[in-house]
């Protein structure tokens, strides 16, 4: 595997580990035995509000939904991000933030989040920020 991107500067430890676990985690088996075995995560949705003093009566409120940590890749089942983005679409949000860590190891994984992400609509955009794992 060659080293790419901010990998070009590892050290030869910090490589040998991520090799490994590309390699030991092929074909997504981690996510399948977890989810089979029935210990997958669950999405947690909270909900708070948040009162503007100056906020015009008249003016409905702004909904913001917030996603992170989503770690696309051979540890997260694809079911689990399907309830993820599910969730992010009946929040039916005005303006919608990734918070980062959209992928696991490499950004092989980003097209699972981006498909989710597309039928998604905010009228006041969608933006985002990188994650540690996304800068591997």
């Amino acid at each position: 595997m060659p080293l790419r991107g901010r990998g070009s500067h590892y050290s030869i430890g910090r490589h040998a580990v991520e090799w490994t676990l590309h390699n030991a985690y092929r074909g997504h088996w981690p996510a399948r035995l977890v989810r089979a075995l029935g210990l997958q995560r669950r999405v947690q949705v909270r909900h708070h509000r948040v009162a503007v003093a100056r906020w015009p009566s008249a003016v409905r409120p702004l909904r913001i939904a917030f996603i992170s940590d989503l770690h696309a890749g051979p540890t997260t089942h694809p079911s689990l991000l399907d309830e993820a983005f599910a969730q992010l679409a009946a929040a039916e949000a005005d303006l919608v933030l990734l918070g980062g860590d959209y992928v696991f190891l490499f950004a092989e994984y980003v097209d699972a989040i981006a498909d989710r992400l597309r039928p998604i609509r905010a009228p006041l955009g969608i933006h985002a920020v990188m994650g540690n794992h996304d800068l591997w």
